[in-house]
């Protein structure tokens, strides 16, 4: 769409890796930003949003729980840039890697179902204080 016709040659191929993507995405609360303004607005470093596998997947023990991490990953990252002024991509940012988070399965659900990701961040700075 408007996106795609926007977006410098350079980065074609990773929107159409991420519109390919076995993840959907839909956030709860608001419409994501331009991730192609070159400027974003400081933004809390909270974020919501319904995540599922696209389609349906295997029953086997621990595959949602594992699905789920692998969704986790990638936005967990990304809210902790909000704060910062920093969308993905972006010029700014080399290369990006999330080294630590945790997660709490309270019970048994289906990651090919919506699953409601709540995202805090509560730092998001120099490793060396």
């Amino acid at each position: 769409g408007d996106l795609m016709a926007r977006a410098p040659a350079a980065l074609l191929p990773l929107i159409e890796e991420l519109r390919a993507s076995p993840i959907e995405v839909r956030y709860a609360v608001g419409a994501p930003h331009d991730p192609l303004d070159p400027d974003p607005p400081s933004m809390p470093s909270r974020q919501l949003l319904w995540v599922r596998i696209r389609e349906p997947i295997t029953k086997a023990p621990g595959l949602d729980a594992a699905c789920a991490a692998y969704i986790s990953d990638q936005p967990l990252l990304l809210t902790a840039l909000r704060p910062h002024r920093i969308s993905f991509p972006s010029p700014k940012l080399g290369a990006l890697a999330t080294l630590d988070h945790s997660m709490w399965f309270h019970g048994p659900f289906d990651a090919d179902d919506w699953l409601l990701y709540d995202m805090h961040a509560p730092f998001a700075g120099p490793s060396a204080l």
